[in-house]
């Protein structure tokens, strides 16, 4: 049983190489799509690639970023997954509390094909910024390091999905058709999504060109959600020090664990997934589903567009 990362990046070049070094810890290989980063982001990769072979740079070319372009790497390298292996979605600025690895092991059940998340968002306090500035030197340290106060996002994603020879996945959909009966536990996963003042101003002038530039008439599929790339001002992201809902983590302690009512061992709902699977009714239905089309690739940005995004984040 081998864990394999999908990973899609595009200007994280303060943060990709402390990920990558994570990630390694526990998968057996990495493949990476690159949407057109232009800060180092792709030479660091290629770096760490020529250090470690598990590190497979696939692509980098300027397209639109979309919830279906880890369907693009699962397609072209799916010839090294075998039956049973994990495919784990990763991220440029998130890292796995427990390692996938070691959480198949100890919590998911030989049923079970399919875990979500369970969300801490690490976040940039006002005294954080104040310290930043008033600091006269680099910022020092790893991330993980840098910043430890967090809250609980409520809201599970799917993250890992047991490979199935037979699986489909096409690039309109953010994961397979039947992925597995879901995991009653929730593997922690810690998001490191606003890091500094920097880092922040750079996303959001980064996804403010990037949704100026998207073309209109486009499948909605091709366009990212707005839900938070809608933020212009970036110190909508800058929490007070004082809100309720963040609380304190040090490197090395346990995080909360949650498991969802919903998915309670026992209920009929349950019984119904577990019987679905358990009778390899998706393995069947595989067969009438549609293949991944051989002629797919994203929509790709503009150069126009591509020399605005590399403005807005100094590439």
């Amino acid at each position: 049983m081998a864990f394999h990362g999908l990973l899609v990046i595009r200007d994280e070049s303060d943060i990709i190489g402390e990920t990558l070094r994570h990630v390694l810890t526990w998968a057996d290989g990495v493949y990476v799509l690159d949407t057109g980063s232009t800060d180092g982001t792709w030479e660091i990769v290629n770096e760490l690639a020529r250090r470690d072979g598990r590190v497979v740079p696939f692509l980098r070319q300027p397209v639109y970023w979309h919830l279906g372009l880890r369907a693009l790497l699962f397609d072209r390298f799916r010839d090294r997954f075998r039956r049973g292996d994990w495919i784990v979605r990763l991220d440029a600025d998130e890292m796995y509390h427990t390692a996938p690895p070691e959480f198949v092991r100890s919590r998911v059940s030989r049923a079970e094909g399919r875990v979500r998340s369970l969300m801490f968002e690490f976040v940039l306090t006002r005294s954080m910024v104040e310290a930043d500035r008033a600091s006269t030197g680099e910022k020092g340290g790893s991330v993980v390091d840098r910043r430890r106060v967090y809250y609980i996002d409520p809201h599970p994603e799917v993250r890992m999905f047991r490979y199935r020879p037979s699986m489909r996945w096409t690039p309109d959909r953010d994961g397979p058709f039947d992925e597995g009966l879901m995991a009653y536990e929730r593997i922690p996963v810690r998001h490191y999504r606003c890091r500094d003042e920097a880092q922040v101003k750079k996303r959001c002038a980064l996804r403010t060109r990037m949704r100026r530039g998207q073309p209109g008439d486009q499948p909605r599929h091709t366009f990212a959600p707005v839900t938070h790339w809608a933020e212009d001002d970036w110190e909508y992201w800058v929490w007070p020090d004082d809100s309720p809902r963040l609380r304190r983590w040090d490197p090395g302690a346990e995080l909360p664990e949650f498991r969802s009512p919903r998915l309670a061992r026992g209920t009929w709902a349950r019984l119904r997934s577990q019987l679905k699977h358990g009778v390899r009714a998706p393995m069947l239905l595989d067969r009438f589903r549609t293949r991944y089309p051989t002629d797919y690739m994203p929509e790709p940005i503009p150069e126009e567009v591509q020399a605005q995004l590399a403005a807005a984040v100094g590439g």
